[in-house]
């Protein structure tokens, strides 16, 4: 039995254009169903491919300059997996373990011809993610979500964890030895007291 092909969303910015028509084009002669939603601002394009994936269960692609805005933006949204992939290595891992919905291009960084392998290996390795890694994903972002977990809220575990004299991290460094009081950083040589 084989699979249907998942409906694609496609939007762009002024310097993705040319390169979403052509990869437009590509995915509509490879049999799948391709949603243009034309060209605009990129934040609002890839709002716009964003909430469609969000709702329908497509996948996005989504063009601008470099890939990385319309990626940056479309990540904002729950649910949403953007990737900005500049190679066929990329593409692959991007779909097969980080199971990404949407792929970010960039117009002034990706040949079209580069743009179509690109596309065909995310597209290719769209069923390739198990199910142990796909539940261990799920659960991660469950509690990245439930927590508010980032950068910044482990940045605040580390900073509290110092202040209370526990351990920063499991590497000793001058981070975690002493007292909070007694610290010290050594800086070019020379050393200068935190308290």
């Amino acid at each position: 039995m084989t699979e249907s092909k998942p409906l694609l969303v496609a939007g762009a910015d002024g310097f993705g254009e040319a390169l979403k028509d052509s990869l437009v084009e590509h995915c509509r002669a490879r049999g799948y169903e391709v949603d243009d939603l034309g060209t605009g601002a990129y934040y609002d394009k890839a709002g716009e491919v964003a909430r469609r994936v969000q709702v329908d269960g497509a996948k996005g692609l989504l063009f601008c300059g470099t890939g990385m805005g319309v990626g940056i933006v479309a990540n904002r949204f729950s649910g949403i997996q953007a990737a900005t992939c500049e190679n066929v290595a990329a593409a692959r891992c991007a779909r097969a373990i980080n199971d990404s919905n949407v792929l970010c291009l960039g117009g002034k960084v990706t040949t079209p011809a580069d743009a179509r392998a690109i596309c065909d290996a995310w597209l290719a390795a769209w069923n390739q993610i198990s199910g142990a890694r796909r539940h261990r994903r799920d659960n991660l972002t469950h509690w990245l979500i439930s927590t508010g977990g980032s950068r910044r809220s482990t940045a605040s575990l580390r900073a509290t964890r110092r202040r209370s004299g526990g351990p920063a991290t499991s590497r000793p460094s001058w981070r975690t030895s002493g007292p909070p009081s007694t610290r010290s950083r050594t800086s070019r040589g020379s050393t200068e007291c935190l308290s």
